[in-house]
């Protein structure tokens, strides 16, 4: 009995693998099978345990060689729904003249209904070209290589549970959805492709890319255009396990993409891409010595996931902490923390250190929400100074990663209290009330008196004229000798000093157009008189305001770094300006010395 029971459990086993694995009964051509396709009266079209084989006479139409024959070839319209089950598809076997295969596609095809391929014999090549796909395409459980390029699908095209060398869809247009599911593989690129989704396929997919547990050495999405119908749409990859190469680079997209659960051990670049709208990252694992991340193209669009159970308290799926209702979930503050901390230890490890600026800008900017947040749920005297604190190092030193903001405030409040210090007096200025009098005086002399501008200056300069003709007859006159050196110093002292005045005087009498009372010249000399004189008056005046607004910017700087150079020169109010610039000073150049610091040893 058991050894029955033994024979029949060992012959259904034998049964169960020679299903599974179904002989091949049909052998076509290209041109057969897409002849049986198009002209088929059943309901659906259906080829099982089949080969394909390149029939040099008859598939002419598909050999990508021919590309000058076939370029005004018809389209091929299959109206019915198609199966391929356990169909080899074998390639040309033709070897060209640069060494490598000739590729057979199958070629301006139309399927108007669905399409499902599965089980495909090892090594088999299929590929697609110049295709319509209006229907659902279901692609499982194949091996050997997948092309599809210059084609166009209108509806959900997925590759699910195959072990495959690659799959390539380029330049395609897709107003559908592409779902990549449970693959390993060599190769994966999606490129140079636009996608325009139809939004009335929402309901089924809201992710016009959609890679879920993909095990692959090369997996590219590049040179793609994502639009969008419906603010659902994103582009989603999830658990891409990649250890040779992966990139996402030169992509324009108008939707939110997302790489969740993602572990890249080998090169990662993500680069050159135009995001209009949020990139997501959770869990994301990468090698820290060969990934790139543009951040020019991820600023202020870094965002988080949210979880299903945050949905009734956050909008959407992604979460960049903005608004109470993402401030009081902290695990999600937690993670993005995380998420961009290591992105700030990349750039730093790279070097990249304005990349790591602007991520460490990011990182402080959420910090600083939470203490506002925090602050106004419970006010507590530290969490007010802790807020307003990250304020105040963000606008004048942008965190300490810019020592040149702390700069250009230094030259601002510079500025500012010098321009209040220009409204009142200080012991350095050369222009005041008594001296703007004395000037006024001298000229209506001028204009009293004959004897000219020369003479007045003279009779202003008498005393100290005085006190050198006084000390020149000191030392012409000594009664007892001194050593010549100190006489000829003496000499060249009185010398020096007199020019001054000399000079002066010979300038007035050269220059003096009035040489007479006022009262008693003609008219034209009076204008001519009025506008010459009116002209110095006017210049003094510019060079006393120049010099004191020189002496309100020197007063400013050396109130403003703390300089000091004995008392302060200048009363009243602006005495205490003067200390209320100096606290400035020392704290904002305390910040610029701190955040020069710290950029330096970076």
């Amino acid at each position: 009995m058991k050894t029955l029971v033994s024979l029949l459990l060992c012959a259904l086993i034998s049964f169960g693998v020679s299903g599974q694995n179904a002989p091949t009964s049909r052998a076509l051509s290209y041109q057969e099978c897409i002849d049986e396709m198009s002209t088929c009266a059943d309901s659906m079209y259906v080829l099982r345990n089949a080969v394909l084989r390149y029939d040099v006479n008859r598939d002419r139409r598909f050999a990508q060689r021919d590309s000058i024959f076939r370029k005004d070839l018809p389209t091929i319209v299959v109206s019915k729904p198609v199966l391929f089950e356990n169909v080899r598809f074998e390639g040309s076997g033709i070897i060209g003249e640069d060494g490598t295969p000739s590729v057979l596609e199958l070629y301006k095809l139309e399927f108007n209904k669905k399409v499902r391929i599965t089980k495909t014999q090892a090594e088999s090549e299929l590929n697609f070209a110049n295709c319509v796909f209006h229907d659902e395409v279901k692609i499982d459980a194949v091996e050997g290589s997948l092309s599809i390029r210059d084609s166009q699908i209108d509806h959900i095209f997925s590759i699910r549970d195959s072990e495959m060398e690659d799959v390539r869809i380029m330049n395609c247009t897709i107003s559908g959805r592409i779902t990549v599911s449970y693959l390993e593989l060599e190769t994966i690129i999606i490129a140079n492709s636009l996608f325009n989704p139809d939004p009335s396929l929402d309901e089924l997919s809201t992710r016009l890319i959609h890679y879920l547990s993909i095990q692959s050495n090369d997996a590219r999405i590049q040179y793609n255009t994502f639009k969008k119908s419906t603010d659902n749409q994103t582009v989603w990859v999830s658990t891409l396990l990649n250890d040779r190469y992966s990139s996402f680079d030169v992509n324009t997209l108008d939707c939110p993409v997302m790489f969740h659960d993602c572990v890249f051990t080998g090169r990662f670049a993500l680069a050159t891409n135009r995001f209009d709208s949020l990139v997501g990252f959770h869990n994301l694992q990468f090698n820290m010595s060969n990934a790139y991340f543009s951040w020019p193209d991820l600023e202020g669009k870094i965002a988080g996931f949210v979880w299903y159970t945050y949905e009734d308290v956050v909008d959407g799926i992604f979460f960049q902490g903005f608004g109470d209702q993402q401030l009081v979930q902290r695990p999600l503050i937690n993670r993005l923390m995380i998420m961009k901390q290591s992105l700030y230890n990349l750039y730093r490890q790279q070097g990249l250190i304005s990349y790591a600026n602007g991520i460490f800008i990011e990182i402080k900017d959420l910090e600083t929400r939470i203490f506002e947040y925090d602050y106004r749920q419970e006010p507590r005297l530290k969490g007010y100074f802790d807020w307003k604190m990250n304020l105040f190092l963000k606008r004048f030193s942008a965190y300490g990663t810019d020592p040149v903001i702390a700069i250009i405030y230094a030259f601002k409040v510079i500025l500012l209290f010098a321009l209040i210090y220009f409204f009142f007096h200080n012991d350095w200025d050369i222009i005041s009330k008594g001296r703007v009098q004395k000037r006024l005086k001298l000229f209506m002399d001028y204009f009293r008196r004959k004897e000219g501008m020369a003479t007045l200056l003279l009779e202003r300069e008498k005393e100290e004229l005085s006190e050198l003709e006084a000390f020149r007859r000191d030392y012409k006159n000594l009664e007892k000798p001194v050593p010549k050196f100190f006489l000829l110093a003496a000499d060249l002292h009185y010398r020096f000093s007199k020019l001054n005045i000399d000079l002066q005087t010979a300038y007035y009498s050269k220059t003096d157009i009035l040489k007479d009372e006022w009262g008693q010249i003609s008219k034209g000399r009076r204008q001519w008189t009025s506008f010459v004189t009116g002209l110095w008056f006017v210049l003094y005046l510019m060079i006393g305001i120049l010099v004191k607004a020189l002496n309100a910017i020197l007063l400013s700087i050396n109130a403003f770094t703390t300089l000091g150079f004995g008392s302060i020169p200048t009363q009243g109010l602006p005495r205490y300006i003067v200390i209320l610039q100096g606290l400035i000073g020392w704290v904002l150049m305390t910040l610029f010395s701190v955040t020069l610091i710290t950029q330096l040893l970076r």
